[in-house]
């Protein structure tokens, strides 16, 4: 079998990038090493992390553009509204039909062979990849479209897995975290099978290990979990029994936490506790001290052959059946939590194929490629912070990144005689949108010259940790995809594709490449050093949780006597839509005054900071010219409550 392009793997990467040279009409094969395309998307992944935290669907364009649309249109035909929440068995319709409209030849359930004859390589280049059935694959390009890099692997282009630790490149955030703070236990529980007595070992689910040195290495990674669409609909619920083989003694550290009082929105029942009988859940997530996160289980997942890897999944899926199970049944489980989660099942048109459950785990990081471009901290970061001074933006962008760093838990290990979770982190303070590099998703041209990486791709833990969401692999896939083609077009290497060119054609293809050209615009935020000036004694509120950014306020206090610029540096001149942010509160005043400084003259909006919080406000469009004449400033003269500063930004109007 061959094709000039082969597209290895399911994940949303793999379904762009078939997608966009079918389209194009390449010669193109899509080979899935399992029965279903789409990846987390159609296994229960139903919340797309799209909203004000990742610039509100503004970076997304092309084809990614385009499912979220076709999503819309499942849900309500005509809208012509894009949704980024779904059921994962509307997602997987929508992309059948999909890849039928534009006749992509596939086949499923072909996984690569195990071994040195996975790949058959010479002279840097891949002549053809073989399958578990005997199945010889050519081609003239490749492109690894799994999430694990396992075309990428075996065709021995290096890679890394785990944590490469602070000092690898120069990180905050690269390795151990000690001590961490985000999901930590606020409770004490004893790690011992006896409490008290190391000798006797320790409950399940723990590591028995210290936290370590903070930023050393490790083959560790963040957990993994099932994201589990749940139902309380009788006619459409299949019930959670008991696992085969369960033991209420494997979740000793559950009853011992709620034994010490400790409690979380995951624990006390799915979603928001009500009495619905028709409620449905989209994706029961997990990011909590306690939850469907099992710490510590999945570290040789990336690395793991077909079989190993299947024994972790099953390991995961039955250890989650079981700890449903025992909070809708144990005793030692309050009635109240016991009654609510007992109401739930899974729904039966849901993974019809595997009795309810979803058929892959929510695999948040695997192997990571190197190549000439790691995405790291530096990357991801808006201000110098530690170790880090953010890099300049690329010249190269094939898509957009915004998402801060965001770790889950790695393991579940033991601090001063407790139990104590080690690796979460999620920085909502210190992040910018960024143009991911074409350099990053292609190898090194010394490891292959016909082959793209754009799930898998280069990057350190830490930066994988802002990459690692599905509309943004999403994006690099078709990018990869344009990239793929003009190299068959060319017939050059993957690292010659002339990228002025590549451009041209992604950016017709609609994609948005830079802050610039999408509506992410140019942002200042109230924690910046350049760009802001302050005037008076304004308060800075940061949320209780870490995980949340901070703002000024004036205490509703010294009216008129209070005020902040924000200049921004404009790299062209033209017209900008100038937008605000704030956290709105009935304590806030509903006439702010603003003033707004352009190429044409003032303008001098009056804003309500009573409502419309946490989204861009429009102020208006204007002229502004090349530089740092204009700017944007807030005051509180006149104001009638407390006045907020957050955040502003400039968006380029064609």
């Amino acid at each position: 079998m061959t094709a000039d392009i082969v597209v290895y793997g399911d994940s949303p990467s793999a379904l762009s990038a078939a997608l966009e040279l079918a389209i194009s009409s390449q010669d193109v094969l899509l080979v899935g090493p399992v029965a279903h395309v789409g990846g987390m998307m159609v296994e229960g992944l139903g919340h797309q992390d799209v909203d004000w935290r990742s610039g509100d669907g503004d970076p997304i364009g092309g084809l990614t553009s385009e499912f979220f649309l076709r999503i819309g249109e499942a849900y309500a035909p005509g809208s012509g509204k894009r949704r980024f929440d779904f059921e994962a068995k509307v997602a997987q319709r929508v992309i059948n039909e999909w890849l039928e409209e534009h006749k992509v030849r596939q086949m499923r359930n072909a996984r690569l062979v195990e071994g040195t004859q996975a790949v058959e390589k010479s002279a840097g280049r891949i002549n053809a990849i073989k399958l578990e059935d005997g199945t010889r694959v050519a081609g003239k390009v490749f492109i690894d479209g799994t999430v694990e890099g396992d075309l990428m692997a075996a065709a021995g282009v290096t890679h890394t897995y785990g944590r490469e630790g602070n000092a690898v490149y120069g990180e905050n955030f690269g390795g151990v975290i000690n001590p961490t703070k985000k999901d930590q236990f606020q409770v004490k529980i004893d790690p011992f099978v006896v409490p008290g007595n190391p000798s006797s070992g320790v409950i399940f689910g723990v590591q028995n290990e210290g936290v370590g040195e903070h930023g050393a290495g490790d083959k560790a990674a963040m957990g993994f979990c099932l994201r589990l669409p749940l139902t309380k609909n009788p006619s459409n619920k299949v019930p959670i029994t008991a696992p085969d083989d369960y033991d209420a003694r494997d979740y000793e550290i559950y009853r011992r936490y709620l034994v010490a009082g400790g409690m979380n929105d995951w624990l006390n029942g799915p979603g928001n506790v009500d009495k619905n009988p028709t409620k449905k859940l989209f994706d029961l997530g997990s990011w909590h001290d306690l939850s469907g996160n099992f710490y510590g289980r999945n570290h040789e997942y990336p690395i793991a052959d077909a079989a190993g890897r299947e024994a972790i999944y099953r390991e995961h899926q039955q250890y989650t059946q079981g700890l449903i199970y025992w909070l809708s049944n144990d005793p030692a489980v309050p009635q109240a939590i016991r009654d609510e989660w007992s109401r739930w099942g899974l729904p039966a048109d849901e993974f019809t194929d595997n009795g309810g459950w979803p058929r892959r785990l929510y695999v948040r990081c695997a192997r990571r490629m190197i190549s000439d471009y790691v995405i790291t901290e530096a990357d991801v970061r808006r201000r110098p912070v530690g170790l880090v001074t953010p890099r300049p933006m690329v010249t190269d962008s094939v898509g957009m990144c915004y998402w801060p760093i965001d770790f889950h838990n790695a393991r579940t290990v033991i601090r001063d005689g407790a139990v104590y979770n080690e690796g979460a982190y999620f920085d909502l303070t210190n992040y910018r949108p960024f143009g991911i590099p074409y350099r990053s998703i292609v190898p090194k041209r010394s490891d292959c010259v016909n082959l793209l990486v754009p799930s898998a791709l280069s990057s350190s833990y830490s930066g994988y940790g802002a990459l690692r969401l599905e509309w943004t692999f999403m994006v690099l896939g078709q990018s990869a995809a344009v990239a793929a083609a003009m190299a068959v077009e060319g017939n050059v290497a993957v690292q010659d594709v002339a990228y002025d060119e590549l451009k041209k054609r992604l950016l017709t293809r609609g994609q948005r490449l830079t802050p610039e050209d999408s509506a992410v615009g140019i942002i200042i935020d109230n924690a910046d050093v350049e760009g802001i000036s302050i005037t008076g004694a304004w308060e800075t509120h940061v949320e209780p949780r870490s995980d949340l950014g901070g703002w000024l306020h004036d205490g509703n206090q010294g009216q008129g006597s209070k005020s902040v610029r924000f200049t921004p540096d404009i790299p062209e001149s033209g017209v900008y839509s100038v937008q605000a942010r704030w956290k709105s509160d009935e304590k806030n005043a509903s006439a702010v005054p603003m003033e707004i400084a352009h190429a044409d003259g003032t303008a001098k909006p009056v804003v309500n900071q009573r409502e419309k919080g946490n989204r861009w406000n429009v102020l208006g469009s204007y002229e502004f010219k090349v530089g740092t004449s204009g700017f944007v400033s807030i005051g509180n003269e006149g104001a009638d409550g407390r006045v907020v500063v957050d955040a502003v930004r400039f968006v380029r109007v064609e």
